[in-house]
């Protein structure tokens, strides 16, 4: 009962009028700002390691757009439906959260104790992140609210930072968040040397890549192919790097970057794009 009557008060704050003021740019900022990370998630590795055969994994470039553009759509909308910033703050932040670790929990692999590991360890993050994006929708909801009441010359010209402001938060996020660490630049450079290798010289293959877990590999030698690279697992310093070939052959292997003055120790490897590493 406290909670309904709680919410008829906020409600007769405004009018539904007032409140799409900021709810209908709030969640365009947000569906703004997924666009842009897509974009340049998908560019900053091809952009940043140019001598690299970066590919692109389509299939989860188009999932990362849809749950991005829902969750800060709805989120901006939501956020601005409140009359005061601090009164649904704390409420928004919550449901950013639980929506974003509810998601994050539907991608993770393993056994329960392992996936349970696995969001502990997001948790603080999530809440990071998600406190970031509900004060940056709020404010830019509000404040396209405000330019709107302005005058014609001014509107036109002020309006138009908000977009671009979108456009570069969504750009730096996405590049912050999927560039290459270093171990990963290590792993994804390690098997393009080892392939370009065993292209020239066939009779290292056998010592370059494990050819009994590999045995179609040798059949497919310098055909042209892409890499994708991503962190094993919640294991520092353990890559996961995927060779996609034009011909449709596709391998995964696991490498361990133990420091980079090191080379990389390769630990397994499986066709396709499914591996893990053997029991120790």
């Amino acid at each position: 009962m406290q909670f309904i009557t709680r919410f008829k008060t906020l409600a007769q704050q405004e009018t539904p009028a007032e409140r799409r003021k900021r709810m209908l740019p709030g969640a365009m900022y947000g569906l703004v700002i997924a666009s842009s990370y897509t974009v340049v998630s998908a560019i900053a590795n091809k952009l940043s390691f140019p001598n690299l055969p970066v590919g692109v994994d389509w299939r989860k470039l188009l999932i990362t757009w849809l749950f991005f553009a829902v969750w800060l759509s709805v989120g901006g909308g939501f956020i601005n439906w409140f009359t005061q910033t601090e009164e649904g703050l704390v409420v928004s932040l919550l449901v950013m959260t639980l929506t974003a670790l509810g998601a994050s929990t539907l991608t993770l692999e393993g056994s329960l104790s392992v996936r349970f590991g696995k969001i502990i360890l997001l948790v603080l993050p999530l809440i990071a992140i998600s406190l970031l994006a509900t004060i940056t929708l709020r404010l830019l909801g509000v404040r396209h609210a405000e330019i709107v009441e302005k005058e014609m010359t001014w509107r036109t010209r002020r309006i138009l930072i908000l977009p671009a402001l979108t456009l570069v938060i969504g750009g730096l996020a996405g590049f912050a968040l999927t560039r290459w660490d270093d171990s990963t630049f290590i792993g994804v450079s390690n098997i393009h040397d080892r392939l370009r290798t065993a292209a020239t010289n066939s009779t290292e293959v056998n010592e370059l890549f494990p050819l009994s877990d590999l045995p179609e590999l040798a059949s497919h030698l310098g055909v042209p192919y892409t890499l994708l690279g991503k962190p094993y697992g919640q294991l520092i310093g353990t890559v996961e790097v995927t060779a996609n070939f034009k011909d449709g052959y596709q391998f995964t292997c696991v490498i361990v970057v133990v420091e980079p003055a090191k080379l990389p120790s390769l630990r397994t490897c499986a066709e396709g794009d499914n591996v893990s590493l053997p029991a120790q």
